[in-house]
């Protein structure tokens, strides 16, 4: 079990604490008050990976924009309608909840010391303590945050400076681990012991929104699977030590397009695989029996943790 497995797991329990039935609930309640098109609005004002803070993100940013005197009336008319929900609101403020205490139990979890035993402040149900501990457990069997510790000012308990300059450099790239990245770092690193440096923090910080956004979704069943029989067509290339895919799928999965998730689930060659999505596209023919063309894009993630180092390193 990798730790996107682990993290996986941790989102499919979470539904098992008073907490976590009522986010869904009211989520699944937003989904029946909005029409299709007004839910979809406010999910994509949060662009990204900001896993249980994008509904007050998406939230805050229409009620910011709401008094523009530039916005088309009917707009204007659909913000009001979202952020005057009682139901966007209380799904906002219990995601808000649900993620401080996600980030908390990030933190005991990344501790070697301790091992988390509840959800943040939230009480868990055996299940879900099992699930923490098997994330911990597979989180600490990775090696990275070892290896990122070992970078810590022995006297302060900081990470040298180049670290803020790396992060205010970081370039939007197509995936986390493209040759951008690779790139910037070998710019601002001029030593091998800076390179690993900024190597392990980059790939710490990805690991850390896959595993948050993957609570996320697995709590809000959106992480989507994609039957093998529903895949028409699949290329996979090696960029390093990551899978690059690229699918053509069938109709039957028409409603991908609508879909606001980032990780799928394939059954390949007989073999359980976990993707993160970069990019859909629907593309119609010139006429009808053309049809249309259905493309999805994205990456593996690693069957092994250590790999996201070297995808990044090598």
């Amino acid at each position: 079990m990798n730790i996107i497995e682990a993290a996986l797991r941790v989102g499919q329990q979470l539904k098992t604490i008073d907490e976590g039935k009522e986010l869904v609930e009211t989520y699944d309640s937003v989904k029946q008050s909005l029409s299709a098109e007004y839910v979809s609005t406010f999910r994509k004002a949060s662009k990204g990976m900001r896993h249980f803070f994008s509904f007050p993100y998406a939230l805050a940013l229409l009620e910011g924009n709401s008094v523009r005197e530039d916005l088309p009336e009917p707009f204007k008319d659909e913000i009001k309608i979202i952020i005057g929900s009682k139901e966007v609101n209380r799904l906002s403020m219990l995601s808000e909840k649900v993620g401080q205490n996600l980030e908390q139990m990030l933190m005991e979890a990344m501790n070697p010391q301790t091992t988390p035993k509840t959800f943040g402040r939230l009480n868990s149900t055996i299940k879900l303590q099992r699930a923490l501990q098997d994330f911990r457990f597979t989180l600490q069997r990775s090696g990275i945050i070892q290896q990122l510790f070992t970078f810590l000012d022995p006297k302060t308990r900081q990470l040298p400076p180049i670290v803020g300059q790396f992060e205010k450099h970081k370039s939007t790239m197509p995936h986390p681990f493209s040759r951008d990245i690779r790139r910037t770092i070998s710019e601002m690193a001029s030593a091998e012991q800076e390179r690993r440096l900024l190597t392990t923090v980059y790939v710490f910080s990805v690991l850390l929104d896959l595993v948050k956004q993957m609570v996320f979704e697995s709590l809000l069943n959106e992480v989507i699977e994609i039957p093998e029989n529903c895949i028409d067509a699949i290329a996979i290339r090696h960029a390093g030590h990551i899978r690059v895919l690229s699918m053509r799928l069938s109709p039957a999965m028409m409603g991908i397009m609508s879909w606001h998730g980032h990780f799928a689930q394939l059954r390949i060659a007989g073999l359980n695989e976990t993707a993160i999505v970069t990019r859909k596209n629907l593309r119609w023919g010139q006429s009808v029996s053309d049809g249309f063309r259905l493309r999805v894009q994205g990456y593996f993630y690693p069957d092994t943790d250590g790999n996201i180092l070297k995808a990044v390193r090598d």
